[in-house]
């Protein structure tokens, strides 16, 4: 099993508890028992009692309920207990079930949150040197950057809630909350940050997009793998109505390296490589997941409930790069919304003469788009002034594309105008049927 340059998680089996390693390259070590851990995942997430109920139903099997789960492989006393894959919408086996002794180790604990309890102790050490780093860096950070603006990206994720935590800790003051209401959220999220706003005294900024997601897609027509529209009209776009009201704007986020080998080259201040004036900081940029979920339990911070139904993360609830798991849990809780974003995918298959094997497959993540450009756009200089013109016309609802640039008109014969903000610029151009993508 391949090791991970964070380190990995690791297990006790003295204490039959997981453990972090101290700096991401040596062997972990059990404070309970001083006791070296053996590898034994990337990382984990615990297996909530509803994700839990849900697959011992899909699968037919009894699941211990001090389970761990790592996508689609359950872990239990430091072992493969099954894994298990999703076709087409089902869910099944890939690996039987291994024998795990009926008289488990950790009932010496006598219930979960004694067990839970341990598992933290156990980590005591990395806990503490892992938090004590992200609040100097939150410190440092801000001293350097305290003539700007200060907020924190909030999703109602744990990676940003252990932030929003930390910037609390770190600063001692109240630091707006930034929300991005994609309208594609789980209702539990929406729900989560105001409550988390209330109990812990932050003044949460909700920001939301010109119209809904699912709009979105009958104009745009559904996002995917390489048509990610929703980023930037349904995400970026809310954002960056906070951030041009303010000018430049330091925004702590959860941003881990760990997510995704993108992630994992970004520097951890840096501008915005999306939105002009923001400049993103990452406090927890090395941190594991588990490691996220110590600290949750230590604090007692509150979890989203969208964790416990199975989600490894909170994003997006419709996003093409969902698993197949991930749409299995939309499908089992919110059916509503999957019928009606299935509905969507139907329609477009049937205008496109794609069957419905193109949708329950997976086929319309990986959807293209015809990349036919021209030299459509000349640029003009007038003292201060810029302007950029489409010199081919443009399909109304690839304007969607360049709202975030600007506030958006049509006159009454077909010409559009996006004015910067700033008023230093502008774009136009004329509404017509010829495509340039």
């Amino acid at each position: 099993m391949a090791k991970s340059k964070y380190g990995g998680v690791y297990w006790c089996h003295n204490c039959n508890v997981p453990l972090l390693t101290k700096d991401f390259v040596h062997e972990a070590h059990c404070d309970l028992c001083g006791g070296e851990g053996r590898y034994v995942a990337f990382d984990l997430k615990p297996l909530f009692d509803e994700e839990r109920k849900l697959l011992e139903e899909c699968l037919s099997i009894t699941i211990p309920v001090e389970s761990f789960i790592s996508h689609t492989r359950i872990v239990t006393d430091g072992r493969t207990y099954c894994h298990f894959r999703v076709d087409d919408g089902h869910i099944s086996l890939k690996k039987s079930v291994e024998n795990i002794d009926s008289k488990r180790d950790h009932e010496q604990y006598g219930s979960n949150e004694e067990y839970w309890q341990a598992c933290v102790d156990a980590n005591r050490t990395v806990l503490e040197a892992i938090e004590a780093e992200a609040l100097r860096f939150i410190r440092e950070t801000a001293a350097e950057y305290e003539d700007c603006e200060w907020a924190i990206l909030f999703s109602s994720g744990k990676d940003s809630v252990v932030a929003a935590w930390l910037t609390q800790q770190a600063l001692g003051k109240t630091i707006p909350l930034v929300y991005a209401d994609t309208t594609n959220e789980f209702p539990a999220s929406i729900e989560y940050a105001n409550n988390f706003a209330t109990e812990y005294g932050f003044d949460l900024h909700i920001e939301r997009p010109n119209g809904r997601f699912l709009d979105f897609c009958t104009v745009l027509d559904p996002p995917s793998h390489f048509a990610r529209w929703c980023c930037t009209v349904v995400k970026s776009n809310p954002v960056s109505k906070y951030i041009q009201e303010r000018g430049e704007v330091l925004c702590f986020d959860g941003i881990r390296a760990a997510e995704s080998p993108s992630r994992e080259r970004y520097p951890r201040v840096q501008p915005s490589r999306k939105l002009s004036g923001q400049i993103s900081a990452h406090p927890i940029q090395k941190w594991l997941g588990f490691g996220v979920w110590l600290y949750i339990f230590d604090k007692g911070i509150p979890i989203n409930e969208e964790y416990k139904r199975g989600q490894w993360r909170i994003g997006c609830m419709l996003c093409p790069f969902n698993t197949p798991y991930d749409e299995l849990l939309v499908q089992s809780f919110h059916p509503q919304v999957w019928s009606r974003f299935e509905r969507i995918l139907l329609d477009y298959a049937d205008k496109n003469g794609y069957s419905s094997d193109w949708i329950y497959n997976g086929q319309w993540k990986r959807r293209k788009v015809s990349h036919q450009f021209h030299n459509v756009v000349e640029q003009r200089t007038a003292d201060t002034q810029v302007t950029f013109i489409f010199e081919q016309p443009l399909e109304r609802h690839l304007l969607e594309y360049l709202k975030p640039f600007g506030e958006l008109t049509i006159s009454t014969t077909g010409e559009w105008r996006i004015q910067s903000d700033d008023q230093d610029s502008f774009t136009t151009g004329q509404i017509g049927r010829h495509r340039i993508f």
